[in-house]
Order: structure tokens, then sequence, then C-alpha cells
């Protein structure tokens, strides 16, 4: 589970958005449960660890973790302790920003392929570590406009990562974007990879070689990731049981549901919902 500091936090439980300076070493291993966060390294050196990837990191280093990211810090070679600054915000709010400015966004970034990682420069550290020091000296029982002021701060900084990452040619095509949405749409989630090609008027095997450019996965990888993830979601934002997810994001059998939910997120649907609770 993500740090409770943040789901235990007034700022939080209200508004569904939090921030902190964090001196040190974060280095248990852990996901975001609902949660997007940012971060910034604001001084010293550390390796950053991220769905099995290894990043040396200093002053600068920015990042955008999505729900389904797990990831922790490492120690590094440094003669200053590393000092990171961060804002997380709750799923829903994250997708509810996104869509007001393109539905297409939050399917871009949720489903880039690799992380999402870039190095800002000096002018653009310092600009937001000024706005966040205004903030840690805002009274606490301002809640509301230190949460808007977060959320403004979060869509700044998530145009600079798209500008990186998602400007034109680094972009999934067209139909690719069009089909993930469709999968997305409610009641979509149960289609079959065929039912999408007639829909669409593609073969299976020009689908294939259309996701395997874009994505780096073969066409089935690439769906069941997709009902993967929302199936995590499901696991967190709702009561639903397990096996009533399990069919309505697409999978008929529960023993393979478990399996591959298990390959991907290194634990079971049934662990990641006991750890909702704690």
């Amino acid at each position: 589970m993500y740090d409770t500091a943040f789901p235990n936090n007034i700022l939080f439980k209200d508004e569904g958005v939090e921030y902190h300076l964090y001196d040190g070493i974060y280095s248990i291993p852990h996901d975001h449960a609902g949660l997007w966060e940012c971060f910034i390294m604001m001084q010293g050196k550390a390796v950053h660890v991220c769905n099995g990837s290894h990043e040396p990191i200093e002053r600068g280093f920015f990042g955008v973790l999505r729900p389904q990211d797990r990831h922790h810090f490492a120690p590094a070679d440094s003669p200053v302790s590393p000092q990171h600054v961060s804002i997380a915000i709750l799923d829903t709010h994250v997708r509810k920003v996104l869509d007001s400015i393109d539905d297409a966004i939050y399917g871009d970034l949720l489903h880039y392929p690799g992380n999402l990682t870039m190095q800002l420069n000096e002018t653009q550290v310092n600009a937001f570590f000024s706005n966040m020091q205004e903030l840690f000296y805002t009274p606490f029982n301002e809640s509301h406009y230190v949460s808007n002021l977060l959320k403004f701060k979060f869509i700044d900084l998530i145009s600079i990562m798209l500008t990186a990452k998602l400007k034109k040619g680094n972009s999934y095509p067209p139909i690719v974007r069009k089909i993930i949405e469709t999968f997305y749409a409610e009641g979509n989630a149960e289609k079959s990879v065929d039912a999408l090609c007639r829909e669409f008027s593609y073969s299976h095997a020009q689908l294939l070689r259309i996701f395997k450019k874009a994505t780096g996965k073969t066409l089935v990888n690439f769906f069941t990731d997709l009902k993967l993830d929302k199936a995590y979601n499901l696991l967190l934002s709702t009561n639903s049981k397990i096996l009533d997810i399990c069919q309505l994001v697409g999978f008929d059998s529960i023993s393979y549901f478990n399996q591959k939910f298990k390959e991907r997120y290194k634990m079971t649907p049934s662990a990641l919902r006991r750890s909702k609770s704690t």
C-alpha cells in the first residue's frame, strides 16, 4: 500500500489532495492504490526503482507515478541527504481534471509504455519550489484554497510531462487511442479482441502490427493489461466481489484472472483487497 501519511492526513480526507517535503530515502516498495503522484528531487542523489527499472536521480528529476506503478528509492553516493517534494491526488480527481481538457490525455498517460520521468531545468525547479514554499506557510484551515493550488500545480507539471512524452510523433496512433477509449467506455470491458476488430474494420493481423509498433506489446497482452489495470482500480474503489470484477473486466476464468493479476502486480486480488483496509 501507499504511505499511510497521505490517506490519514486531514487535507487528503477532505479534499483528496496531499503534498509533502520528504527528507531521506523512502526504501519501502509501494504502489499508489488509487492515487497519482508527482514528485521532484530538490537535492541529493538516489536511485529510483520503478516497475523493475533502476534510474539514478538528482536535483531536477521529475516523475509522475500512476496508480499501477510500483516504486521505491535506493541510496546513492551523495554528499547531502536526498530530498523530494511530492503532490498526490486521487485518481478520480485526476481523471475528471484531465478529461475536462482532452478525454484522450488520461488514457495516454495511464498506458504510456514506460515510466513517466524526465529531467527539469533549473528554472523549472526553482519555480516549482517557490510555489510549494508558499503552500508550506499557508494556514492549514484554508484547505480548499490549498487544494485548488495543488490541482493547478499538478496540471502544470502534467503539461510539462505531456510535452516531453506525448508530443506529436511519440503518442499512440488515432486508432489505438480510439480503441482504448472504447474499451474504457461503460460496458465494453468484456469485449473480445475479435469483436473490436470487427467494430473498427481491421483484421486481427492489422491491429496486431499497429499495436506492436505503438506499444511494444502484442494485441492480446495489451488488452490483458488494460483489463488488469481496470480490475486493480475496481478492487480499490469498490466493494464488488472479486468474482464479479473478474467477469466485469472480461475474464472467463477466476483462476486465470488470479494468475495474470499476480504476474502483473506481484500480489493476488484478495491480497490487494485486504491491503485496502490497512
